[in-house]
């Protein structure tokens, strides 16, 4: 609706409407899948083949449902859940930076192999290059569209790049904080990251490497 106000019926409109679909689509049945995987750690279970995916088509019918509610719900919804997700990585990626303490001594490098002390927990696992922001273009243009489609489409658009440029460095930096080099590596093949070791030790995301 969006793009079809700015750029009215053409190629690009439709073009660009099926990338985003797609995109949608791909980053949903990451989010859904990684869902159920964290929730079933909360509980000790281990990685149960049927617990995984019956929790994460759970959450995709959950998302149907919201999306035929209607559009107040659908902006509410949306409003809340770009909220958490900008609020909860910045919050995961600062804790890591303070935990690893670079923080506080202003300077950021990866730790090379063996660097890590003693019984000390891994703040976070993963690579900056996570899909964690996916939605966040979306929420952000969904708020942004207004009556002038043509300015603030583009507006939307930068707002949610810089908002993800912020988030993504602090996460990387947290990552090249927290890590060595070779953990790094092998964390390579993941597309998201494992679940986070935060240093308080909350109950369900201790390290299980």
């Amino acid at each position: 609706m969006v793009l079809s106000k700015a750029y009215g019926r053409s190629t690009i409109t439709g073009g660009c409407s099926l990338l985003m679909a797609f995109s949608m689509i791909i980053s949903e049945s990451l989010v859904a899948r990684t869902f159920g995987t964290y929730t079933l750690q909360l509980f000790n279970v281990g990685a149960n083949r049927l617990l995984v995916p019956a929790l994460a088509v759970g959450l995709i019918v959950a998302a149907f449902l919201i999306n035929i509610a209607g559009n107040r719900v659908i902006g509410s919804v949306s409003k809340i859940a770009a909220v958490l997700k900008i609020g909860g990585i910045a919050i995961f990626a600062i804790a890591a930076l303070w935990a690893s303490g670079e923080l506080a001594r202003g300077r950021f490098r990866a730790r090379s192999s063996g660097q890590r002390r003693h019984g000390e927990r891994l703040p976070g696992r993963g690579r900056p290059g996570d899909p964690r922001l996916q939605g966040l273009h979306h929420d952000h243009q969904q708020r942004q569209r207004g009556r002038e489609p043509h300015k603030n489409v583009g507006r939307a658009i930068l707002i949610s790049l810089a908002i993800c440029f912020v988030v993504y460095m602090l996460v990387a930096l947290a990552v090249g904080a927290s890590l060595s080099i070779d953990q790094i590596i092998a964390a390579k093949n993941y597309s998201w990251p494992r679940p986070p070791v935060p240093p308080s030790g909350i109950s369900g995301c201790s390290s299980r490497s």
